[in-house]
This record gives C-alpha cells, sequence and structure tokens, in this order.
C-alpha cells in the first residue's frame, strides 16, 4: 500500500500535492483531538469526581466515628451496640 502510495503522490500536480497535505493534516488534528484529548480530558474529570465523592465519604465515616468516640469520653458507656446504633440512626437519616 505504501509502494502505491509512493508512485500516485508525485503524479499529482503541486496543487493537488498541497490539498492532499492540507486535508492530511487536518485529518491529523481531527484525529488528535476527537481521538486522544477528549477522551482523555473526560477520564481526568472522572477521576475527581470519584475522588471528591471518596473524600466526602470519608468526612462522613471520620465524623461518625467521632460521635461515637465522644459518646465514649462523655461517661457513657459504649459497647459495639452503641457504634451500631449510631450508624444505624446515619443511615436513616440519609434514607437508607
Amino acid at each position: 500500500m505504501t509502494a502505491s502510495l509512493r508512485t500516485w503522490f508525485p503524479q499529482l500536480s503541486p496543487r493537488e500535492q498541497w490539498l492532499v497535505g492540507i486535508a492530511g493534516g487536518l485529518a491529523a488534528i481531527v484525529l488528535l483531538i476527537l481521538g486522544i484529548l477528549l477522551p482523555a480530558m473526560s477520564a481526568i474529570d472522572n477521576a475527581k469526581i470519584a475522588h471528591d465523592d471518596a473524600v466526602q465519604r470519608r468526612g462522613r465515616i471520620e465524623a461518625t466515628v467521632l460521635a461515637a468516640t465522644e459518646q465514649r469520653a462523655a461517661g457513657t458507656q459504649v459497647t459495639g451496640a452503641a457504634i451500631d446504633l449510631i450508624v444505624t440512626q446515619s443511615a436513616t437519616e440519609q434514607g437508607f
């Protein structure tokens, strides 16, 4: 195939060679943008959203654990059931 292109391209007039070169350059730019840049940018955006969600989940978990440990520090006896109660209340508030 490259051999046929090597014989075809020099047979074109200089104007046609310019037009084919410009068309090839434009096609390469479009393929670069649509084939590489846009999917990469989309993947980066999705990763940022997933990271933000994970950070928010971690904050909620840490707040729940802090609430459980504060109850223990206040002098109330905290058992495994008390932590389960706090988690259950939190889940109920969220609608689960």
